[in-house]
Order: structure tokens, then sequence, then C-alpha cells
């Protein structure tokens, strides 16, 4: 009896000093979490690269270890792998605006505009007053030549901040591009009534007053001569001047 009583207060003492396996799971990875910011605390990336990815064969239901990881890639410019782990927070938590905002900005650089936009689209859907969705989302559509939709975003941008004056910039050079010429002289102009020492305004504008018909060239002149004067920006005037348009 008392070698009975010794061995079931072994077995007893044994039981409760072993964890379970899931809890030894998880503060491994967390473990491997750890280093992993540490070691991007000291830009040590193919370290913390490794550490992230042990972590995730550990524990590969955590999406912010792969966001952290996809963090990683896209700093070093592993563009692919950095979508892939973008793309694994998405799948595991289709409400996570900022893999969406991070995997769309790699799709905006490698041209990949109606990726981009769907990206931007499902930001917008979640977050109807996320600013920067809007923005990049118009700039991709102007991108792709959707001036209407490009503008209904600046629009939506504008009435978020109605004195932006970036946003009035963009919103003109839309205009421009898809030859609303008149509107774009709108915006051009509201950007001069708010910053009057803005050359670059004013070259914009005596861009788009060159490129209406012969009776607006005039006014072209008159803020291609005054960017000159004010911004040193001069090189358009002079060609303006050469080819007999200006005095």
């Amino acid at each position: 009896k008392p070698l009975m009583r010794t061995i079931i207060m072994v077995l007893t003492l044994l039981f409760v000093s072993v964890p379970s396996v899931h809890a030894q799971a998880e503060k491994t990875a967390q473990f491997y979490r750890d280093q992993a910011e540490e070691s991007v605390k000291g830009t040590y990336y193919s370290d913390a690269i490794d550490q992230y990815t042990q972590a995730i064969e550990i524990d590969p239901q955590d999406t912010g270890t792969y966001f952290n990881r996809g963090l990683i890639y896209d700093k070093i410019k592993l563009y692919d792998q950095a979508l892939e782990d973008y793309s694994k927070v998405i799948e595991n938590d289709a409400e996570n605006i900022e893999a969406y905002l991070k995997r769309a900005a790699i799709y905006d650089q490698d041209k990949q505009y109606a990726d981009a936009i769907a990206d931007y689209s499902a930001v917008i859907k979640l977050d109807p007053d996320r600013k920067n969705a809007y923005k990049h989302r118009g700039a991709a559509y102007a991108m792709t030549e959707q001036y209407d939709k490009a503008i209904e975003d600046y629009n939506r941008l504008l009435e978020f901040d109605p004195d932006n004056i970036t946003y009035y910039g963009n919103r003109a050079a839309i205009f421009a591009e898809d030859k609303q010429y008149r509107e774009a002289i709108k915006d051009y102009t509201k950007i001069i009534q708010m910053e009057p020492q803005n050359a670059t305004a004013y070259y914009n504008r005596g861009q788009v007053y060159m490129k209406m018909d012969s009776g607006n060239k005039k006014s072209g002149c008159v803020d291609l001569k005054k960017a000159c004067q004010m911004g040193n920006i001069c090189k358009n005037y002079n060609i303006a001047k050469e080819e007999g348009d200006c005095e």
C-alpha cells in the first residue's frame, strides 16, 4: 500500500506539471512572434521572416502573423510573397481593411488597376469614410480612363475636405485629360483663389487654356507668363512665344 500511494503521487505530479500540447504550441508560436518583432526592430528582416514562418507553422490560424510577415516582404520589395500573405489574411478575415489597402497598393504599383480598384472598393464598402481609399481608387480609375468614376471619387473627397488643394488639382487634371476643359479651369481657379501665389496652378490653368479654342490662348499666355515670373516655370511659355502664340 505505501508503494501504491507513492506511485499515485508521482503520476499525479507528472499530470499536473505537463501543460497541454495546445498550450505548448501557443507559447512557442508567441515566442517566435516576439523574436520576430525584435528582429524587425534591429532591421534583421531575413531573420524576422524565418521567425514569423516558424510561428505560422505552429499556429497557422493567426492572421496577424501573416500580415506582419507580409509587411516585411513588402518593405524588402518581395511583392509576390507580400501579396500571398495579404491574400491569406483576407481569406481568413474578409473585413481586414489594412490588408486590402496593402494589397491594393502593390496591385497599383504593378499596374494591375482592376485588382486595385476591387480592393479599394472593398475598403470603401467596409468603411465609407476611408478617404485614402477614394483617393487611390480615383487615381486607378483615371489610369484606366474611367474618368467619370474618377471624378466621382474626387467629388466625394471634396465633400470630406472642401479646402484640400491637392484634391482640386487632381480632379482638374482628370477633367483636362477627359477634355472637360472648362471644369478643369474652374478647379485651377479655385486653387488660385485659395493660394494666390501657387505658380503651378497658374501654369496648369495656362496649359488648359492653350488646349482650348484660339480665343482662350490670350488667357493661357497670361497664366503661363505669370507662372514663369512667380515660379520659374518657363519652358512652355518660351515655346509659346517662339511659336507666336504668346508675346
